[in-house]
């Protein structure tokens, strides 16, 4: 059986999602700040709020995006700081991906991710969510 390689066992594939993905956000945050465009406004309203009442983890998400993209983070973490803590995870990547392709002798980068991974986001996300809605934390009143 032919084993399918993935993007980041080649330094060139390495290359192209980094730059690629750092390019991009740099690419959309100049249009929306050159034109002074929003994200906000655009989404429907968050329905777990709307039923319960509570925050969900996504919500302040769009307000999140909008700050990240006219290069705001620290209110982007206001709004929501698991999205920002997501966003930062993904733009490390890029840059190691970046930073390993150009590494001489290159290096394939691994990554396993196991249960505990898993779980141990998830927990984060259960406990952003009980500190939003149940502490000091909630910013929407």
């Amino acid at each position: 059986m032919k084993r399918i390689r993935s993007v980041f066992t080649t330094p060139s594939g390495n290359l192209i999602f980094g730059s690629a993905v750092i390019l991009l956000y740099l690419a959309v945050s100049a249009v929306f700040c050159a034109f002074d465009l929003h994200v906000t406004g655009l989404t429907a309203p968050c329905r777990f709020y709307a039923a319960t009442h509570f925050l969900c983890p996504g919500c302040g998400g769009t307000r999140c995006i909008d700050s990240l993209l006219h290069f705001r983070p620290f209110s982007a973490f206001v709004f929501n700081p698991m999205a920002v803590l997501v966003f930062a995870a993904v733009m490390a990547l890029a840059v190691r991906c970046v930073i390993n392709a150009l590494r001489r002798p290159y290096k394939a980068i691994s990554y396993n991710f196991r249960a505990w991974h898993v779980l141990l986001f998830a927990g984060l996300y259960l406990f952003f969510f009980l500190i939003r809605n149940f502490f000091w934390f909630n910013i929407n009143g």
